[in-house]
Protein backbone atom coordinates (compact mmCIF):
# COMPACT_ATOMS: atom_id res chain seq x y z
CA UNK A 1 0.00 0.00 0.00
CA UNK A 2 1.41 3.80 -1.01
CA UNK A 3 2.94 5.42 2.15
CA UNK A 4 0.11 8.23 1.68
CA UNK A 5 -2.50 5.95 2.15
CA UNK A 6 -1.19 4.65 5.70
CA UNK A 7 -0.83 8.95 6.63
CA UNK A 8 -3.16 10.26 9.05
CA UNK A 9 -4.96 12.98 6.98
CA UNK A 10 -4.54 16.89 8.39
CA UNK A 11 -6.87 19.02 9.55
CA UNK A 12 -7.66 21.53 6.72
CA UNK A 13 -6.86 18.79 3.55
CA UNK A 14 -9.07 18.75 0.86
CA UNK A 15 -10.53 15.52 -0.46
CA UNK A 16 -12.49 14.15 -2.63
CA UNK A 17 -14.54 10.62 -2.32
CA UNK A 18 -14.13 8.21 -4.98
CA UNK A 19 -16.40 5.99 -3.62
CA UNK A 20 -20.28 6.09 -2.27
CA UNK A 21 -19.70 6.41 1.44
CA UNK A 22 -22.96 4.71 3.38
CA UNK A 23 -24.17 5.64 6.69
CA UNK A 24 -26.67 3.57 7.05
CA UNK A 25 -29.17 3.93 8.43
CA UNK A 26 -28.71 7.71 8.56
CA UNK A 27 -27.29 8.76 5.15
CA UNK A 28 -25.71 7.46 1.73
CA UNK A 29 -23.21 10.12 -0.07
CA UNK A 30 -22.45 10.02 -3.50
CA UNK A 31 -18.90 10.02 -4.43
CA UNK A 32 -17.47 12.89 -6.61
CA UNK A 33 -17.94 15.47 -3.81
CA UNK A 34 -15.53 17.60 -2.35
CA UNK A 35 -14.66 18.16 1.75
CA UNK A 36 -12.27 19.74 3.94
CA UNK A 37 -10.75 17.76 6.88
CA UNK A 38 -12.03 18.95 10.20
CA UNK A 39 -10.67 16.71 12.90
CA UNK A 40 -8.05 13.94 12.76
CA UNK A 41 -6.58 11.79 15.13
CA UNK A 42 -5.87 7.90 15.69
CA UNK A 43 -9.52 7.16 16.47
CA UNK A 44 -11.49 9.59 14.19
CA UNK A 45 -11.33 11.64 11.17
CA UNK A 46 -13.62 13.82 10.88
CA UNK A 47 -14.85 15.23 6.89
CA UNK A 48 -16.93 18.42 6.43
CA UNK A 49 -18.45 18.38 2.62
CA UNK A 50 -18.85 21.49 0.73
CA UNK A 51 -22.44 20.63 -0.49
CA UNK A 52 -25.35 20.31 2.09
CA UNK A 53 -26.49 17.23 2.47
CA UNK A 54 -29.46 17.10 4.66
CA UNK A 55 -29.21 14.05 6.35
CA UNK A 56 -25.97 14.77 8.13
CA UNK A 57 -27.14 18.00 9.48
CA UNK A 58 -27.03 16.95 13.31
CA UNK A 59 -22.68 16.18 12.68
CA UNK A 60 -22.80 19.68 11.10
CA UNK A 61 -22.54 18.41 7.51
CA UNK A 62 -19.42 15.94 8.65
CA UNK A 63 -18.78 12.72 7.72
CA UNK A 64 -16.98 10.02 9.77
CA UNK A 65 -14.51 7.88 10.35
CA UNK A 66 -14.19 6.00 13.91
CA UNK A 67 -12.05 2.79 15.04
CA UNK A 68 -13.81 0.16 15.14
CA UNK A 69 -17.19 1.23 13.43
CA UNK A 70 -15.19 1.84 9.54
CA UNK A 71 -12.63 -0.36 9.96
CA UNK A 72 -11.85 -3.93 9.47
CA UNK A 73 -9.32 -5.92 10.93
CA UNK A 74 -5.51 -4.69 11.24
CA UNK A 75 -6.86 -1.36 9.25
CA UNK A 76 -6.28 2.12 10.59
CA UNK A 77 -8.66 4.77 10.60
CA UNK A 78 -6.52 6.67 8.16
CA UNK A 79 -6.58 3.67 5.56
CA UNK A 80 -10.36 2.99 5.94
CA UNK A 81 -10.62 7.06 5.04
CA UNK A 82 -7.52 7.18 1.57
CA UNK A 83 -10.17 3.65 0.62
CA UNK A 84 -13.24 6.37 0.04
CA UNK A 85 -10.87 9.67 -0.75
CA UNK A 86 -8.42 11.12 -2.59
CA UNK A 87 -6.62 14.05 -2.35
CA UNK A 88 -8.29 17.00 -3.84
CA UNK A 89 -7.16 20.99 -5.12
CA UNK A 90 -8.12 23.64 -2.58
CA UNK A 91 -11.37 24.92 -2.81
CA UNK A 92 -11.85 28.10 -4.91
CA UNK A 93 -11.65 31.47 -3.41
CA UNK A 94 -14.71 32.77 -2.23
Amino acid sequence: MPEFRRAMPEAGERVVLTAEVDRFPDVLVPAGMHGTVEYADEGKILLRLDEQVPDLAEWDNCLVWADGLDTEEEQTVAEAFWEAVEAASPAPAP
